[in-house]
């Protein structure tokens, strides 16, 4: 068993285990983020064209419906 730290008061225990465990999430958190950022990324660059391309379909409709309605075509 390791004597380091025995004859400290209890807050310093406390204190380091409340340091070891922000640093524990922290590194949790961060590692996580590092795996899931390439898969956001690459849903985003993959849905951007589909998004594009619906609103380029409803402009197109909406600009269609309007030059039905107004016979300037």
């Amino acid at each position: 068993m390791s004597s380091a730290g025995v004859g400290l008061p209890p807050y310093i225990h406390n204190y380091r285990d409340g340091l070891y465990h922000t640093a524990v999430i922290f590194f949790v958190f961060f590692l996580g983020s590092l795996i899931l950022w390439p898969f956001l990324i690459a849903i985003t660059v993959l849905l951007l064209p589909l998004v594009r391309f619906h609103f380029m379909l409803v402009t197109y409709k909406y600009a269609l419906r309007k030059c039905m309605i107004s016979h300037l075509c």
